[in-house]
Order: C-alpha cells, then structure tokens, then sequence
C-alpha cells in the first residue's frame, strides 16, 4: 500500500516549490508532466484545484527520466 502523507510533511510540495528546488522557473514541473506524463509516478502527484502538489518521491523519479540520454530509435 502507498505511503500516507500528512500535508505538513516538507517532502509535499506544490509544482512551483519543487521547480524553485530545482533551480527551474516555477512551471517547469507542470509543463514536464503536460508533455512527458509518463515521467511521473501515478499517485505521487496530484491535482487540487489548479494546484498541483508532488512528493519527494514523484520528484525523484521524474529526475531520473530526465538525466537519462534520449537514443534515437534505429529503424533497421
């Protein structure tokens, strides 16, 4: 079962928070999961109105797609 977190647990952040961590502009994250959701974990991200609220976790995993090397396909 998924780990429960209280919404005062620093390792929840909003989108804008977790960019700003990143040394990213503020709509880093949401622009990322608009155009690659498959770089995010279901149910370490959520949407509350038009906020959107990550955990370490999501965050983590996110990181990994992104500093991993994109190779081109080879159509053989």
């Amino acid at each position: 079962m998924a780990e429960k977190y209280e919404l005062t647990d620093p390792r929840i952040m909003t989108f804008a928070e977790a960019s700003k961590k990143l040394n990213k502009n503020d709509s880093y994250l949401r622009i990322l999961l608009r155009d690659y959701p498959n770089y995010f974990l279901e149910g370490t991200y959520k949407k509350f109105g038009k906020t959107y609220l990550i955990t370490q976790e999501g965050i983590d995993l996110s990181l990994i797609h992104i500093s991993e090397p994109t190779r081109p396909i080879s159509i053989a």
